[in-house]
């Protein structure tokens, strides 16, 4: 039987115009290119602060589209707008 092998990753906080989780992000990207897990499941707060900002999410699928592997994202409390 084939292992199957996951990887976690939690609280990106990204953001647009916020760099000092982005370059925490670059790290995970390049370890996930070196490691290339079956799947990346990203988990938590993906966006960095207002979640009405469309901006941050924007900036955030960008980011996580350069995966070079298949990813699954559960979002946070902070990932959905307010009154939703």
């Amino acid at each position: 039987m084939r292992k199957l092998r996951l990887t976690l990753v939690s609280d990106l906080h990204l953001g647009a115009g916020t760099e000092y989780h982005h370059d925490n992000w670059l790290k995970v990207v390049a370890w996930v290119d070196r490691v290339k897990p079956d799947l990346l499941i990203v988990n938590g707060d993906i966006i960095m602060g207002n979640p009405d900002n469309e901006a941050d999410y924007a900036f955030a699928r960008n980011e996580i589209t350069k995966l070079s592997v298949p990813y699954r994202c559960l979002p946070g409390n902070l990932s959905f707008p307010v009154g939703n």
